[in-house]
């Protein structure tokens, strides 16, 4: 790093030069969540590539990531029990099975995140403004059998997802139950598609006189 700035400059006149590689070893899962540390690319002088050749280093800085903090970090019960979250399933990509009057927003990892957002946002006020007119007091998305085969709730390879993954909700693999990367489909869902369905429980509240 040059404190006075001019990085590029220099290396443009050939007074330094950047080495890019990939480490030697990759460093085992288990390995990561436990300390984080990349131990076996580290020697007394530098770090070793993956060619073998030693880079020289005064001063190695790790950059591990952050570890993702689900919902804010929210400890969340139903009926005075502690929710699971690994063991939920995401509806219409903003919903968890059976968590009543429970929203969230994940935005898209392959394009605009805010794009998703406005279309989730859209159809949540859609469901409010549902539920209002009817008189509804709770929505609880009901999965279809218990036995629903489901995968990962974001097919993201950054080592912050995976690792938050175990303990994260999943997604399905059809239907609502699938957390869509794409607008056009949301669009049609969340935009252009009917608020009730099979999924989402209904119950009124006691009109208060």
């Amino acid at each position: 790093f040059y404190s006075e700035g001019g990085l590029e400059q220099r290396i443009g006149r050939g007074a330094g030069r950047l080495k890019q590689a990939y480490a030697i070893e990759r460093v085992k899962r288990e390995a990561r969540l436990k300390n984080m540390r990349v131990r076996e690319t580290k020697t007394a002088g530098g770090i070793r590539l993956k060619s073998g050749q030693e880079l020289p280093a005064d001063i190695i800085v790790t950059a591990t990531g952050l570890n993702l903090q689900l919902f804010g970090g929210i400890a969340l019960t139903v009926d005075g029990e502690p929710v699971d979250l690994s063991q939920k399933v995401a509806f219409k990509g903003m919903m968890l099975s059976d968590l009543p009057n429970f929203a969230f927003i994940v935005g898209y990892t392959n394009s605009s995140w805010t794009l998703k957002v406005g279309l989730l946002c859209e159809h949540f006020c859609r469901m409010l403004a549902h539920m209002d007119q009817h008189g509804y007091a709770v929505v609880r998305p009901r999965l279809p059998s218990p036995d629903m085969p489901t995968r990962p709730l974001l097919d993201f390879g950054a080592g912050y997802v995976q690792r938050a993954l175990s303990q994260s909700p999943r997604q399905g693999t059809s239907g609502p139950w699938v957390m869509a990367m794409d607008p056009n489909h949301d669009a049609q869902v969340l935009r252009h598609g009917p608020v009730r369905a099979k999924a989402p429980e209904l119950l009124r509240c006691r009109r208060v006189r």
